[in-house]
């Protein structure tokens, strides 16, 4: 099978596309599965290499300024009056 590997993205994924058209019904499932499952992992590798980075960094020891402190009040006021959401309730709300 012709892979297009480091080429041309829009070639690949026309190439994605009619590979995928061409499987029988009871393969579209699987593969879908299958393609979550990578696109989860690459979320998932990305989020460790951030979280990483973070971890890197040195610590903040200077103290707020009177700007971030009043940020910090307006944000708790808006958590105490409006509350907040989960995580679940964003997905939903935007498709994702």
């Amino acid at each position: 099978m012709k892979t297009n590997l480091g080429g041309d993205t829009m070639a690949t994924r026309d190439e994605l596309h009619k590979f995928i058209d061409s499987l029988p019904d009871g393969l579209v499932g699987e593969v879908l599965d299958f393609a979550q499952f990578v696109a989860k992992k690459a979320q998932s590798e990305q989020v460790a290499r951030v979280m990483a980075a973070m971890e890197e960094l040195p610590e903040d020891d200077e103290p707020p300024t009177e700007d971030e402190l009043r940020a910090i009040a307006a944000a708790e006021e808006s958590v105490r009056v409006h509350g907040t959401i989960s995580l679940e309730e964003i997905k939903s709300k935007y498709g994702l």
